[in-house]
């Protein structure tokens, strides 16, 4: 009886320990779209498939989600945001504005704020930021994995549903 109930013990922690890859990509201009993917472990292979869901126009739908239900997502979002770990991150991107001055600003800003998450996440980020002179033009791809554990989101779940269930 107790060998099975510590190798239950232990099944359970090390199911709670799995790290899950949340690939996502997201596409403004020419074929706008979002999508998302997880996968245990790999990051690539979420990756892959949230990409040739994007190229597919098979993004994620939106539910309509009641109000009350909102209230339980966001605290148990909130719960697991400290636990997320931005891994890679790519922006690729054309930005141009109406005068040259302004487009140059705005390039120089963007980079920047990639080069400040890459220092204070540590996560690998490239960057792409092509900037165009001649015309306004937006235009772009953000893609990325972030990792989380199992553990973390049943906590956060169950831990957010309880805060809902006390206030209402």
């Amino acid at each position: 009886m107790l060998v099975a109930l510590t190798a239950v013990l232990v099944a359970a922690f090390y199911a709670a320990n799995v790290p899950l890859k949340v690939a996502f990509c997201a596409r403004v201009g020419g074929g706008m779209g979002a999508s998302l993917s997880v996968r245990a472990f790999e990051g690539r292979f979420a990756l892959r498939a949230a990409k040739r869901r994007l190229s597919e126009g098979k993004g994620p739908s939106k539910p309509k989600v009641e109000r009350r239900t909102r209230g339980t997502i966001w605290r148990t979002a909130r719960r697991l945001l400290k636990h997320i770990r931005l891994e890679y991150l790519k922006v690729s991107l054309d930005l141009g504005l109406a005068d040259a001055a302004g487009t140059a600003i705005a390039v120089g800003c963007v980079n920047a704020l990639l080069q400040a998450m890459r220092a204070s996440t540590g996560a690998q980020v490239v960057c792409e930021v092509r900037p165009n002179f001649r015309d306004p033009h937006f235009e772009g791809e953000v893609s990325g994995i972030i990792s989380l554990t199992a553990g973390h989101i049943i906590l956060a779940a169950l831990l957010g549903t309880i805060e809902s269930s006390g206030r209402n």
